[in-house]
């Protein structure tokens, strides 16, 4: 197979991949297949981040090895797999037919340029994605088409802290709000997919408040990947709340 992207059964099996992010199974079964149809190296990053995202201690940087050092079992088994994931035929590159190719790919979501698209992979797929809004509106169904992802940042939109009682809002793009700038306000599709606390003045759909900036940032994060799976044909399934 040569172009395993496009086959009807790849395109079967990753479909489950993508209605139930949270389970390893569809990953695991979509990995076999890969394997058995010539791309061992696919299948290889898919069970090697799989393992890796089981330790869920691990994440957070590469391990050591320090010479002399005997590290306890479970250390040399992260070393290993993280070796054997930085060889999967670098997964920077392994993704790109499945994805856009404006965006960077790497297993860091620090990495790639701040104003350019970038994913993060985990897990065998992009879990995360960072981009301008107006990109995510663009690329949105392609890449929740193909790759399971949980977590949206969008780069140019900032929650706005109010001054009198340190809550944060997220601003309607098509009604006016005084001097504050566009990057507080974002899409009329995601302001309505956003859960959150309405402002009780006289114009509540104006604004939604947040206790945190942080509370903010993840219901946006939350709406926008809702916002992805809606546009996918047949629609994904919505994402729970997140706990």
């Amino acid at each position: 197979m040569t172009d395993y992207a496009t086959h009807p059964d790849y395109i079967a099996l990753l479909r489950g991949v993508c209605e139930d992010p949270a389970d390893d199974l569809p990953r695991l079964v979509l990995a076999d297949y890969l394997d058995e149809n010539g791309h061992g190296d696919r299948a290889e990053l898919i069970r090697v981040q799989v393992e890796i995202g089981s330790m869920h201690w691990a994440r957070g940087g590469g391990v050591c090895m320090v010479p002399g050092f005997a590290p306890p079992p479970e250390l040399r088994r992260l070393a290993e797999l993280q070796r054997r994931e930085r060889e999967s035929e670098p997964p920077c590159r392994i993704t790109i037919r499945e994805f856009p190719t404006a965006f960077s790919v790497s297993v860091n979501p620090d990495a790639g340029m701040h104003d350019l698209p970038h994913a993060t992979l985990a897990r065998g797929f992009v879990a995360s994605i960072r981009l301008a809004q107006a990109q995510f509106l663009v690329y949105a169904a392609a890449v929740f088409s193909r790759h399971p992802v949980t977590a949206v940042t969008l780069s140019d939109q900032a929650a706005y802290p109010t001054v009198a009682d340190g809550r944060v809002a997220w601003f309607h793009p098509d009604v006016p709000s005084g001097n504050q700038p566009r990057t507080q306000r974002i899409g009329a599709d995601l302001f309505r997919a956003l859960a959150g606390y309405r402002n009780g003045g006289a114009s509540p759909a104006r604004v939604k408040w947040y206790d945190s900036r942080r509370d903010a940032d993840a219901a946006l994060s939350h709406a926008a990947a809702n916002w992805g799976r809606s546009q996918v044909t047949p629609p994904l399934p919505p994402l729970p709340v997140p706990a």
